[in-house]
Formats: C-alpha cells, structure tokens, sequence
C-alpha cells in the first residue's frame, strides 16, 4: 500500500475507532459541572462573545474558583444552543466526540513530522484514541476544556514545523508559507491558553521544538528563530491582558480547599513524597487503566509516609526516565526516532509540570482528566517504542504476531473504554463505580446520599451520610443532610448535634444556624436557640425561613411586637404559612399594650 494510501486507511482507522469506542455518550445529558456551567449559566444562556472574553470560567454562575479564564472553551458552545439559548447536550456530546478524534488525528499527523515513522505514529493516535483514560475528559460537556487545549497545541506545534526548513523536507512556498506557519502557530497557542491553563505549557514545547529540530548554528538562524516564535510571544501577552481583566490580576493563582487536595495540609517529606506518589499512580493508570473513577477528593488518596514507599518510588523513577529521555535531544543533534522519543518526554513532562500537583497545587489532588494532555506524550512515547522492537525481532512470524498483539491492545482498549461510558450516564451510576473503586470515598457517599434522599430512601440516604462524616469529620453539608433527616425523623437532639458541627466546621452556611435554632426551640432551649437563629438572621437576612423563625423565638420570649414586625417580613419574602402567627402575634401585642396603658382619669 502506498504511503498517501497508508495514511488515508490509519486516519479512517483513528476516526472510526474513536467513534465506536464513545459513541453511547451521544445519547446522555449533562453531568456534574455541566449543569451549573452550561445548563444553568445565563452567560451561556444570553450568548454575549463579549461578555464572555470579559468574564472567569465562573463567572455566570455562583462558587467555583475565580481564578480560571477559560473564553475559548465556553465559546465553543454557542453554536449547541437551542433557541432559548440554552446548550443541547446532545449535540455538544457529539462535538466532544469529534474533537477528540480530530485530537488523535493531529498527534498522527505530528507524530510523522517529529521521526515517529508511519508505524510509530499510527500507533500511538490510535491508543490515544480509545485509551480508557480519556473517558473523564471526553464524556463531561466541561471535558472540552481538556479537549480544545490539547487541540490546539498539537495544531501549533504542527504548523511551527512547517514555519522553516526541517530535517529530511524541503520547504515550499518561499518566505511566505513559514511567516504564515508562525502566525498560525501564535494564533492556535492563543486558542489553547483560552481553553484551558495547561496549556502554558504549549509555548515551552514550541521552544523545545525549534531547538531539538532547528538547532540554531549562527547568528542569522537565531534571529530567524526567533522571528518565528515572536507570534507565539505575541499571543501569550494577549492572552495574559486579557485574563487580568477578567480574574482581575495577572498573579491570581488557585486556592484548592483541603476538601479537594489534602495536599495543602502537607509539609516537608510527606509532601514530596505523595506528590511523588501521585505520578507513579498516573503511570499505573496509563498502562492499566482499571479501575477508573470520577473522583477522588478527601482521603481516596492517602498521604505517603517517605520517598521509599512504592508509589513515591515508582514515580520518581518515571519521571527521571522521562527527564532523561527529555535532555537527550537537547544536548546532541539528530533528527531520528531519538529526537522523536525525546519530545514525546517533553510532551508528558511539560504539561503534567502544570497539572500534577508536583510544582503547584492545583483544584483537585488527582483527576484522571488532568492527565489527558500528557498522555498524548506517553502514547507517542509508547509510539516510537514499536519501530524500534520491531527491528530487533528476528524471527520473521515475530513482526505479525507484534502487530497482532496490538490490534488485540487496541480493540480491547476501546471494548473498555465504550463499556466505562456507561457510568457516565448520570450522577447515580457515576458515583456507584467510584465506590466500586474507591470504598472510603466520602464525596461518592455523600453524592448517593443525596440521590437516595431525592428518591424517598431516606434510610439509605442517612447510612450514606453518616459513612460520609466517619470518613471526612469536616464535611459540613454532610452533618447538615443528617441533621435534617433526624429532626425529621424525630430525633431532635442527634439533629442539634449534626446542625452544631455543621454550624462550627462552616460557619458561613446558610442553613445551620437556623435549623440549630429550630431545634433547639422544640427541645426548649429559649436562649441558646436564639443566638442560633439570631447568629443566622445576621449573616444570611435575606431567608424568609430566618424572619419566620426568628419570629416564633420572639413570640415564645414574650415579645409581640418584634415578633409581629418579623412574622410581616417573611410574609413580604413569600412566607405566606406564618399569617395566622401573625395575627396571633398582633393580637397578643395589642392585648399586652392595653394591659399596660394608664387609666384616664
């Protein structure tokens, strides 16, 4: 076969296996980010391009952390509303599909111009595009953040090798063509730093590639590089002006609650070593792919004890191989597998610098989407591995029976990957497999908890919350949703407890204070009660609940008046249930002014 053949027949290959390997996800709606951020977001809703370049990630929406700039990615689903403005899952789940083949096309299409050789790159697109792994970044709507950044990083650094002369290609189209490469290459880094913030690491490839392939000999090749990177410098700055604006600072970093990545707690040894020990558990991930999870916030991962405990040991041996696979092609010229294999380092290193944890904290201690960038560098690493074993069998029924082995990987690598679509449905089925893989998941429990209180279980839901509060003591909604199902259950003490360690752990949430408060009055506690609903009524004045109650405190205490005035604020704030205590509380108030008035005489 032909080579224009041969890579027709791997690129319909790369598409096809990527449709058929997530194809069910077309079929599902939105799930755990989506819907406050696309469903729900009226910035989505009104479809403002401008008011989206001026806004974080979150900005439409209440929580979230106000440090993301993520324009590209939120822009990218416009074109998936209906007429109302609102996003149609089903289309945005079959753009996700789309893009991530087109992402496993580009990292052929690269892979051949790095030296990868045609069996190399074939072979590391097609287990990108059906690595089980890809599941977390693929099946959420929100996943395209992950999607786009790798996107158009991979199309940057394809259109910089075209921005000049490289190794074994003449170049076409004179001084035109490279100066169109370059700006094309900036325009792209530009897209990819709005997608998502792994993508910094783009610009460091960009560098890495022209010095790896186009190592500069004399002061003219020096300035030409450097021309042909200005783009690319050019669009960083863009970028950064427009992120100030709308994070409000340059300096604005994350700021991960100890919920998401205990990794804020640890100090010295400790830290480094589950840092670490994080790397070595992507790798396990990466070469075994089971089983997978969609979180693994509070204490899934355990804190290592030191650097000789064997995942900060199989980690730090993973990534000193990759450094030194990485320093290779810098340090000697040539253009071979070598210098591909050496990139791919690269292509793991750069990103996972930004998203492991091991520089910086970041949102979340461990997330199986984060790894989706660097592993389009442990792919093509894998990739450029193939050649070379193929060369070194001898016998000839050797060469069919490696090439057999991996189709078999790679059919059996997308059988996995379209049977995980499943647990991505909904919240239900997607937080039941995280418990399969992780049983002392307190946000799993906590999450089924709340589906088995919708669903009327309350039984189970309180068993889910309870194992939610032994595993994670300072989870507070978690005591809230005991509480609120023991006082409904009759058990007013336990419920104060819950309420109280709510109360203490957040003292800024909006309902434990009050139903403290309410508590306490049916168990006849007058004082205590007070300051509680009083303590909630200071901080969160707008909650009809809080006038209604604080007025029933004030009726209880003697004070009718006050408690007239309360009961007539909650009845403004839509409390229609309280106008008989108001009238009782006019009355009693009347009477009470009329028992105290002076005789005439």
């Amino acid at each position: 076969m032909s080579t224009p053949r041969l890579t027709a027949a791997v690129a319909l290959a790369i598409v096809l296996l990527s449709v058929l390997a997530f194809a069910p996800l077309r079929e599902y709606r939105f799930i755990q980010d989506d819907h406050p951020l696309l469903q729900l977001n009226p910035v989505i809703h009104r479809g403002d391009a401008g008011e989206i370049l001026r806004s974080d990630y979150w900005g439409g929406v209440g929580g979230g952390d106000r440090s993301l700039y993520r324009p590209v990615t939120l822009l990218s689903f416009l074109p998936e509303r209906n007429a109302d403005g609102r996003v149609e899952p089903g289309r945005a789940h079959v753009t996700n599909i789309a893009l991530h083949a087109l992402v496993s096309l580009l990292l052929f299409a690269l892979g051949l111009r790095l030296g990868a050789g045609p069996l190399g790159s074939a072979v590391a697109a097609l287990l990108f595009a059906v690595h089980p792994l890809h599941i977390s970044a693929v099946a959420p709507l929100t996943g395209r953040a992950e999607i786009l950044a790798l996107l158009f990083a991979l199309a940057a650094l394809w259109c910089q090798t075209w921005a000049g002369p490289w190794p074994g290609r003449p170049t076409a189209g004179g001084a035109v063509a490279p100066r169109i490469a370059a700006w094309s290459s900036g325009l792209l880094v530009f897209l990819a730093l709005g997608s998502k913030e792994v993508a910094v690491a783009a610009p460091l490839l960009l560098v890495v590639l022209e010095w790896v392939y186009r190592r500069p000999a004399g002061r003219r090749d020096w300035i030409e590089r450097a021309a042909a990177l200005a783009p690319t410098g050019l669009a960083v700055a863009g970028h950064l002006a427009l992120r100030a604006v709308a994070v409000g600072g340059l300096l604005r970093t994350q700021d991960p609650p100890l919920s998401d990545n205990p990794l804020v707690a640890l100090e010295g040894l400790a830290s480094l070593a589950t840092r670490l020990g994080l790397a070595g558990r992507y790798l396990r991930q990466l070469l075994v792919p089971w089983p997978l999870s969609a979180d693994y916030s509070g204490p899934v991962i355990a804190p290592e004890t030191g650097l000789l405990a064997p995942w900060p040991l199989i980690g730090a041996g993973w990534l000193l191989l990759l450094a030194g696979l990485a320093l290779v092609p810098l340090a000697r010229r040539g253009t071979g597998p070598g210098a591909a294999a050496g990139f791919a380092a690269w292509l793991f290193l750069a990103p996972y610098l930004v998203v492991g944890n091991l520089v910086v904290l970041v949102g979340v201690i461990y997330a199986e989407r984060l790894i989706y960038f660097p592993s389009a560098g442990f792919c093509l690493l894998l990739g450029t591995a193939v050649p070379a074993i193929r060369t070194r069998l001898a016998r000839p029924v050797a060469v069919p029976l490696l090439l057999g082995a991996l189709v078999a990987v790679l059919l059996a690598a997308a059988w996995q990957t379209r049977r995980e679509t499943r647990h991505w449905r909904n919240e239900e089925a997607l937080f039941t497999a995280a418990l399969v893989a992780a049983p002392g998941n307190p946000r799993a429990h906590f999450t089924l908890g709340k589906i088995r209180l919708e669903q009327g279980r309350n039984d189970e839901a309180l068993a889910h919350f309870r194992r939610t509060t032994e595993l994670w003591p300072d989870f507070s909604a978690a005591w809230f949703e005991q509480g609120q199902l023991l006082a409904n259950g009759g058990d007013l003490a336990a419920a104060a407890d819950a309420f109280r360690r709510a109360a203490e752990i957040n003292p800024r949430h909006a309902g434990a204070q009050l139903s403290l408060g309410m508590a306490l009055r049916r168990l006849g506690r007058r004082s205590v009660r007070r300051s509680c609903v009083s303590a909630s009524l200071r901080r969160f004045s707008d909650l009809p609940l809080a006038r209604a109650e604080l007025g029933h405190v004030l009726a209880e205490s003697g004070r009718y008046a006050e408690a007239a005035a309360a009961f007539r604020e909650a009845i403004a704030a839509g409390r229609e249930d309280v106008r008989d205590d108001l009238a009782r509380a006019e009355r009693l108030a009347a009477e009470a002014a009329g028992s105290t008035a002076l005789p005439r005489r």
